[in-house]
């Protein structure tokens, strides 16, 4: 229940901290607008997920993550 959550913080005896893309923030953004078009029947599905994996790349390279 959420007895365990909160004396969790005093009894943990590991934590750890996950790594997360450095583009996530960039690719979360650009989802939410292309399932916004996707909503508006301004793009297909399939559509939608090129344009992101397209967006991804380019802005992967941009930053230098090659």
């Amino acid at each position: 229940g959420l007895k365990f959550y909160i004396d969790s913080a005093n009894e943990a005896t590991e934590w750890h901290l996950l790594r997360r893309c450095p583009i996530h923030w960039f690719v979360r953004d650009q989802m939410i607008a292309l399932r916004e078009q996707v909503y508006r029947d301004l793009m297909k599905p399939a559509e939608a997920a090129a344009e992101l994996q397209k967006r991804a790349l380019a802005e992967w390279e941009a930053q230098g993550l090659q």
